[in-house]
């Protein structure tokens, strides 16, 4: 169906930030205090963000430019397009970060042939690139930047995992090597205080990685919560590790308390309530669908669920596991599955994008001894079933399972609840394919009560958010996480109908600034 002459008009209204939610919050900027630009140092922050991430940024970027005395600047991190360049700069005079920020974007745009002939050493890297754990491995003075080009591959082409022989997987290479040795370029020659960046994955956590390197202050802001990342931690959602300490610290009320509103919580969740505790889930999967399943040769079999992760999602979010990828860690189980007479159940994520199912049949179909389970498969019917143990990478499915005393064995030292004894973390690969191939004949000493303490500590201890007084009802409201770039949630902020006011946050957020805390975030009301 052809475009009107309107709807042609509004795809570039939109294009420049000009739909009516964005002119209603730029109204509402210009009210606050302006941005001064009177001093050389900088701190610089990633121009295209979602417009939560552009909400939470206009209450924190005040306060950052005070304590560093510096002006605040936009950067822009794109591929070269065959429109003109000064059409950037159109967009973010027009833009809410323009009222956000400042009036001043720098520009990284790249091209394969400029970048090769300005970075001659790109070539030489690619070239050393041979497999996919060459690329998830790769550093450059140092500095761990294979994984980000990792993720950005797999997600930006769809890809379950990394061909290193195609053009496109040079073009996206070159491409982050290009940023990078800009920014390493930049960074040496700029007074930067400090960087706010979108994601501490992808390409996008580049200049992260390298201010890091310089010593140089670096926060991922968001209406959830704010990070500072330094070198003990170069990315984001780590804060799992600190749990069991921070809960220690507790009186004993307070954890009798904590416990029991974690198991209510999740006993919701198991009936089948959609908590905001995952806001990307449109269905639970704890449902009971009645789907077939293959016969037990002995009640004694050992039977494994693999619990498969979307192949794009990136998956060294929390850092490098033992397989480089999701596709390579299933293709290995399915090698491991010949070489055992177990039931392998492969379950596949609620939330499996593109063509993940159709990549899931084919491996199944390459090893037999893998079966794909029904799309509608609940883990109710597994509960009934009768299985010995989950297989996952780092899937929040290891707490959902301990509370029914079953295993979840981890495919990476770098999982979330690594801290806790209610899952399996092996130390190394070889221990983690041993624990599989000899699963009967080993004893798994877990405690899985304390999956409680870790549920409470993640998600009823804290706010899920610092600027919006009730998460459910944001997340509700907004689809958020379904709807992700929706400007409307700038009209929603400006109804103050979910608000938190600024005096029950703004004293936290300065002390923040001025510690050395790694997260920001508001205790929960008792």
């Amino acid at each position: 169906m052809r475009k009107s002459k309107w709807q042609k008009v509004q795809v570039i209204l939109n294009f420049l930030s000009l739909d009516v939610h964005s002119r209603r919050f730029k109204s509402y900027l210009k009210l606050q205090n302006p941005i001064k630009n009177q001093v050389n140092r900088t701190i610089l922050v990633e121009f295209e963000q979602s417009p939560d991430n552009i909400i939470a940024l206009a209450q924190f970027l005040p306060s950052l430019r005070e304590k560093y005395k510096a002006n605040t600047n936009s950067y822009l991190m794109r591929a070269k397009s065959k429109f003109p360049s000064q059409l950037n700069l159109l967009r973010y005079r027009m833009s809410t970060s323009n009222l956000v920020v400042g009036r001043n974007l720098r520009t990284f745009l790249y091209s394969y042939d400029e970048a090769v002939a300005k970075f001659p050493q790109i070539l030489t890297i690619l070239d050393s690139i041979n497999s996919a754990r060459d690329l998830v491995q790769l550093k450059i003075d140092g500095i761990e930047i294979g994984d980000l080009i990792y993720d950005k591959y797999l997600a930006w082409e769809h890809a379950p995992t990394i061909n290193v022989q195609t053009s496109k997987f040079r073009v996206i290479t070159a491409e982050c090597l290009f940023y990078f040795y800009s920014w390493k370029k930049l960074l040496s020659e700029l007074d930067v205080a400090a960087i706010c960046i979108s994601h501490s994955v992808y390409h996008f956590a580049i200049p992260s990685r390298i201010a890091i390197s310089r010593k140089i202050d670096v926060y991922q802001v968001s209406t959830d919560s704010i990070y500072r990342l330094d070198e003990t931690h170069i990315m984001a959602l780590k804060e799992e590790m600190d749990f069991w300490h921070e809960f220690d610290k507790l009186t004993l009320s307070e954890k009798t308390a904590g416990i029991q509103a974690a198991k209510e919580k999740l006993q919701k969740r198991f009936s089948g309530d959609l908590s905001a505790d995952l806001p990307y889930m449109s269905k639970s999967a704890f449902i009971e669908s009645n789907g077939s399943l293959p016969p037990k040769s002995s009640p004694e079999q050992t039977i494994f669920v693999v619990a498969a992760h979307d192949f794009y999602d990136s998956p060294h979010v929390f850092g490098q596991n033992f397989y480089p990828d999701f596709y390579l860690w299933i293709k290995r189980l399915g090698e491991l599955s010949n070489e055992t007479d177990y039931v392998w159940l492969v379950k596949t994520h609620p939330y499996l994008r593109g063509a993940g199912r159709e990549i899931l049949s084919d491996l199944c179909k390459e090893f037999p001894r893998l079966t794909l389970l029904p799309q509608d498969m609940g883990h109710l019917d597994l509960l009934k079933y009768g299985i010995s143990a989950v297989l996952t990478v780092y899937g929040t499915v290891a707490t959902e399972y301990a509370c029914f005393g079953i295993p979840t064995i981890n495919a990476t030292k770098n999982n979330p609840h690594a801290a806790y004894n209610f899952s399996f973390t092996p130390k190394n690969l070889e221990e983690y394919e041993d624990l599989i191939l000899n699963f009967r004949n080993r004893q798994l000493n877990l405690d899985y009560e304390k999956v409680y303490e870790y549920y409470f500590m993640k998600h009823l201890r804290y706010r899920k958010s610092w600027i919006f007084n009730s998460y459910d009802d944001y997340v509700s409201d907004t689809q958020f996480g379904i709807k992700g770039m929706d400007r409307s949630v700038y009209s929603y902020f400006l109804s103050e109908k979910n608000n938190l006011p600024q005096a029950e946050y703004m004293c936290q957020l300065q002390e923040f600034l001025s510690g050395k805390e790694y997260k920001f975030q508001l205790k929960s009301n008792p």
